[in-house]
């Protein structure tokens, strides 16, 4: 798996996530012969990536960081130029590669570089490797407005995205702010861009890391799943499934979007790193998802991902837990399994955090999203605002039509889906 970082927001959210794989993992990556990431254009944030240790854990990781900011190098990249340097990169990594699952692209939903470039990235790279998973991770705007075009430049990217990657992992910034703040320790927190970037590195860490630090299988833990006839996976830490995971939360082809909530990206602002139960960790996850969803709408699927010790593991119970979970995040019916379980065996952390829960949920909640997002976009487009800026720089008329049609479709494909 190779990660593409573009834009500002993907190359603030991967400095985080690099940062906490320091101290350089001595195991190598049993995917990857040997490898580092490289930044292309100019950014800013790519050239502070560059100075983390994770560059001198040569062979461990694979990491492209896209940019182009002329603010920041001057004459700045030309785009096709970049696309091409971007392009010729994967390839390059990809070729190293003894098993190459496909791309996994982290970048802003509505940045000019994120959501323009990284289209245009994700579209070359499904015609030059059309059975390769590719999987994207975007972070949504504040609705109260970031840019002016956001709305926009969300429609058109998730358009791009909906065609060309296998599932869209989609992080809010007013949904991950609310639940920070609740979550906090302290009544009035300030809490700001880092925060979220750091949240939303946590989580994404706790889903890519049992590729990282690969350990022993317990023969306790081999008993223990042995001994339960819930719809268990059991293996060793060999790697991030990019397909096992699209196939756990993406049922249908058609409904993509998930949700990612990490117990321990909640308590990134947690000082006081105590371990709990399994049934706290759980509770703090479906906490997460209430409050992003007061109507608690349909889920059409999900994956519970829980990492601990041996003896912790051994402790829990699957199959009361996810009947549990699957009532109270009011599951379709028409899928007989909607629920996925993942137990990954690790030891005690020198941090003193023993068990941590990921919820990944694909629910009908964010067709709700994309309404709002596609309203606001509709109400620009009837009065002309800001279109001359996209057909300056060679977009058609009927594409913002065109991508407004697609999000429609996909809200309609998603209240269809309910129960």
């Amino acid at each position: 798996m190779i990660l593409v970082h573009v834009g500002q927001c993907g190359n603030q959210i991967g400095r985080e996530f690099w940062n906490l794989q320091s101290p350089p993992l001595p195991l190598p990556n049993p995917y990857h012969r040997s490898s580092s990431p490289r930044p292309l254009g100019g950014s800013g944030e790519a050239k502070k990536l560059k100075k983390t240790r994770i560059l001198a854990a040569a062979g461990n990781s694979l990491a492209i960081l896209v940019d182009s900011e002329p603010k920041v190098n001057g004459g700045g990249n030309p785009k096709g130029t970049l696309v091409n340097r971007s392009l010729e990169s994967v390839r390059r990594e990809a070729e190293r590669c003894d098993v190459f699952q496909g791309c996994f692209l982290w970048s802003s939903l509505c940045g000019g570089t994120g959501s323009g470039l990284g289209s245009r990235l994700v579209e070359e790279l499904r015609d030059d490797y059309p059975r390769r998973c590719i999987l994207s991770s975007m972070v949504a705007p504040f609705s109260r407005g970031e840019l002016p075009l956001q709305h926009y430049n969300t429609m058109l990217c998730i358009n791009s995205h909906q065609k060309a990657s296998d599932g869209i992992i989609l992080f809010q910034n007013d949904m991950v702010l609310k639940v920070l703040e609740s979550s906090s320790p302290d009544r009035n927190p300030n809490l700001g861009f880092q925060d979220i970037n750091q949240c939303i590195a946590q989580t994404l860490d706790d889903l890519i890391s049992p590729s990282l630090s690969p350990h022993r299988r317990s023969r306790a833990v081999t008993r223990f799943f042995k001994s339960v006839s819930a719809r268990v996976s059991e293996k060793r830490l060999r790697g991030f499934e990019m397909r096992e995971f699209v196939g756990s939360v993406c049922p249908l082809p058609s409904a993509k979007l998930v949700e990612l909530w990490s117990s321990k990206g909640l308590r990134v602002l947690d000082k006081n790193k105590t371990s709990i139960t399994w049934g706290g960790e759980i509770e703090m996850l479906l906490k997460a998802t209430r409050n992003t969803d007061s109507r608690q709408r349909s889920c059409l699927g999900y994956q519970l991902q829980l990492t601990g010790p041996p003896h912790a593991l051994r402790k829990f119970k699957p199959q009361q837990s996810m009947s549990s979970i699957t009532r109270r995040l009011k599951c379709v019916k028409w899928n007989p399994y909607p629920g996925d379980l993942k137990l990954i065996s690790r030891p005690v952390s020198r941090e003193g955090r023993n068990q941590t829960g990921l919820l990944s949920v694909n629910r009908t909640a964010l067709a709700g999203y994309l309404e709002g997002v596609k309203k606001k976009a509709e109400d620009m487009l009837d009065v002309g605002a800001y279109k001359h800026w996209y057909i300056k720089h060679g977009l058609e008329e009927g594409e913002l039509s065109g991508a407004i049609e697609t999000v429609q479709r996909i809200i309609d494909d998603y209240n269809s889906l309910r129960r």
